[in-house]
């Protein structure tokens, strides 16, 4: 997906934010057919069923 313009700043930021949490789910796909990813700050997910 392409980006607008930005900074190199800015460029950095998208780079690294949530860094850990992107490479954690692409280990999840490669390793098992479902993966489920949550939102665990979103109080509606939690009373999902």
């Amino acid at each position: 997906m392409s980006r607008p313009p930005h900074s190199d700043a800015v460029s950095s930021f998208f780079d690294t934010y949530h860094r850990e949490v992107l490479e954690s789910v692409q280990i999840a796909i490669v390793a098992h057919s479902v993966v489920v990813v949550g939102m665990a700050w979103n109080p509606h997910v939690a009373k999902a069923r």
